[in-house]
This record gives structure tokens, sequence and C-alpha cells, in this order.
């Protein structure tokens, strides 16, 4: 499906480990977001100096002749509120699996404990935070986390389908989470 164009491959974790040793194997971006905010602050008349703007600054081509400032009298700013992030949360997003084998004492098969997960960063939607009669709009993330944890039975070399999931975005997608476990001896 994938040479065919009809399915994508998210990632492809490989693992070695020994029987009875947990192993986890990590593709992730971490992202960082604000989840408490200090209480809004209203500040009225904010005096702020009048600054020009320039979209491309360049360098004169002749020395200025210094201007004269201008006296203005101070202008009314508007009220602002500011809602100020005081502890921040970090959140991985990609791919993890995270399994613990442990070899038969026949040697053809596999008792494992796993726990495969895949966490998307969706986008980012608008939150209020609110203090007394204001309230300020602040950005938070939205994931989609999904994420089994299983003890299986497997014989070595076997693919087993281990996780299917139906797609929140984009709609009409699932995810589909295969497993092979191999046992392979060191001499």
């Amino acid at each position: 499906m994938v040479q065919n164009g009809q399915a994508e491959l998210v990632d492809w974790p490989i693992v070695t480990t020994r029987s009875g040793n947990r192993a986890v194997s990590q593709n992730n971006q971490e992202i960082r977001y604000p989840i408490d905010f200090e209480q809004p602050q209203v500040i009225v008349n904010a005096a702020t100096p009048d600054m020009a703007f320039t979209p491309s600054p360049t360098a004169p081509s002749e020395p200025e002749k210094p201007k004269a400032a201008a006296r203005t009298a101070p202008k009314e700013k508007p009220t602002i509120l500011a809602a100020i992030p005081s502890s921040f949360e970090t959140r991985n997003a990609g791919v993890t699996l995270e399994l613990e084998p442990v070899i038969s004492p026949d040697g053809k098969q596999i008792d494992v404990q796993i726990a495969p997960s895949h966490v998307t960063l969706l986008g980012y939607e608008k939150t209020k935070v609110t203090a007394e009669d204001y309230s300020v709009t602040v950005d938070q993330p939205k994931f989609e986390s999904l994420k089994t944890s299983t003890n299986l039975t497997l014989k070595s070399g076997e693919p087993h389908l281990f996780g299917f999931y139906k797609l929140k975005e984009p709609g009409d997608t699932v995810e589909l989470v295969i497993l092979t476990v191999t046992i392979t001896t060191v001499k």
C-alpha cells in the first residue's frame, strides 16, 4: 500500500534489547506551552513613546541633520489586558515504542509488555483566561493521542496487528500499529 501511494509510513521504530530488559525508542518533537497564567492585568493610560515604524530600514546616502524634537502631549492609550504565563508544560509529539520482552524457555515465543503511542499536534485553539470582569484569549495546543498498553505472547518473526485507530484529523483516515518481534542470538 505504501509503494502504491495508498498509505503513508508514519514511523518505523526499531529497538534491540535483552530478554527481561525494558527498551524505549522515541522519534519526538518537544512542544512547550504555558498551562498557568498570572491574573490578567488592567493597565489604564499606558504611556509608551511614539515610535515610527520603518518596514525595511536603509542607510541614508548623506548624513541627516538632527531634527528638533517635537513636543507633543502624551496621548491617552487604550486599556491593555495581559495574561503572563507563570508555568509551562512540555509534551512530546511523535512516535514512542516502549516494550519489555521475555523469551520463553523453549526460545520460540516472546511474552512482551508493550506500549506504543503516537501523539500529534493538531494545532492551537483559543482559550479564555478570566479574572474578575476581564478576560484574555490565549492560544493553547490541541493534541491527538493514540496509545495502547498490553501484554502479548508472540511468535518470533511473525507480524501482529497491534492497534487500529480512526483519526479525528484528517477525516476518513486510519492508523495501524503493526509489531514484529524477532529473537536473535548473539554468539
